[in-house]
């Protein structure tokens, strides 16, 4: 769960204000602040909104029995779920070695579930794959980079890209 300085420390890494974190999570700027210097805690509900938002920034947090609490900056992000469709990730590429229009964009990145399935083993729910997922980062990143060397990073419209199995090593 989220601690005040985890929250702190959350924000410092993605160079976010109180301001920005309350909008993203959908939480007063006087819930964040009072947080963050122990003055009250939030409700459950507003705790898992905060945690969440950094979450979803690219945020993982870590709990004592993980080495000691504290926070890492992932490269990938778990964005959205579709039943039966597979998973996309969001993965802000800013690469000086790579050339294009969307060089420096948001890219969304679709692995499709049997392709998870594949690589990680069964899973029997988001949080599940999600830890699977952060734990091959570098596998997920390096097929990324290999779609991008082979298709270029020009705009395909609305849809993301999709990953196969030849991505990946």
């Amino acid at each position: 769960m989220i601690t005040p300085d985890i929250c702190r420390a959350g924000r410092a890494i993605l160079n976010w204000s109180q301001e920005r974190l309350a909008v993203a999570a959908g939480v007063s700027i006087g819930t964040v602040r009072n947080f963050e210097i122990g003055r009250t805690s939030p409700t459950k509900g507003n705790l898992r909104s905060l945690e969440d938002v950094l979450f979803e920034n690219g945020v993982s947090i870590m709990v004592e029995n993980d080495g000691g609490a504290g926070i890492i900056l992932n490269k990938i992000k778990l964005r959205a779920h579709v039943p039966g469709d597979g998973y996309n990730f969001e993965i802000k590429y800013v690469d000086l070695d790579l050339v294009g229009p969307d060089s420096d964009s948001t890219l969304w990145f679709k692995i499709p579930e049997e392709i998870l399935i594949k690589l990680f083993g069964k899973f029997d729910n988001d949080m599940m794959l999600r830890e699977k997922l952060l734990k091959s980062q570098a596998s997920i990143v390096g097929a990324v980079r290999k779609w991008v060397a082979a298709n270029g990073l020009g705009s395909r419209g609305a849809g993301p890209r999709v990953i196969d199995l030849s991505y990946f090593p």
